[in-house]
């Protein structure tokens, strides 16, 4: 049996696979840690499900932290990738956040175990490995803050609502999405 090197994943690259046994084998684990939570799946059951022996699943992952940060990882980066292909240069803010909610909800349908599992399974990193992604996720707020503040400067925002509330609001609504998907009956 190789067991697959541990190494802190590479937060542009993350989720570009070497194998598509690799991609189903994170998939499995990423949909068993949406629906059964970190503490509650073991390796054989993502074996199981993979139809391997337990210790087979070495060789796509090194452990189950390793695992777990790699899915929480392309969690945030997916949602980031869409944030900023949402964001073209001389669009109104509604226009970005109509984009958004459409380049999201397409990623949802496949793959939203994955944004479950960064929002509510993260916390059961090592704190090593969950500072690296409050880092990555620090720098995903500045740049949603620096839309909305450009977007409030505009004048887009209600006159009401402070940029960072909108940005509250915004991700709010991101996360709801997320929920219908993971709960819902649309799962392909």
């Amino acid at each position: 049996m190789r067991k697959r090197a541990a190494s802190i994943p590479d937060p542009e690259n993350v989720g570009l696979f070497d194998s598509p046994r690799r991609k189903e084998a994170i998939d499995a684990i990423a949909r068993a840690f949406a629906r059964g939570g970190y503490r509650g799946t073991s390796i054989r059951t993502i074996a199981e499900t993979l139809g391997i022996q337990g210790g087979s699943i070495y060789t796509h992952v090194s452990s189950k932290e390793a695992a777990l940060e790699e899915i929480c990882l392309i969690g945030l980066m997916g949602s980031l990738r869409a944030f900023r292909q949402a964001n073209v240069e001389g669009s109104t803010m509604a226009d970005r956040i109509r984009r958004y909610a459409e380049i999201q909800r397409e990623r949802l349908i496949d793959s939203c175990d994955y944004l479950a599992v960064y929002l509510y399974e993260r916390r059961f990193l090592p704190p090593e490995a969950r500072h690296r992604l409050d880092l990555l996720s620090r720098k995903f707020v500045a740049e949603m803050d620096s839309v909305f503040e450009a977007a409030g400067a505009r004048g887009e925002l209600h006159p009401g609502i402070d940029p960072r509330s909108a940005r509250l609001m915004f991700t709010g609504f991101g996360r709801a999405i997320n929920q219908y998907y993971l709960d819902g009956p649309i799962r392909r």
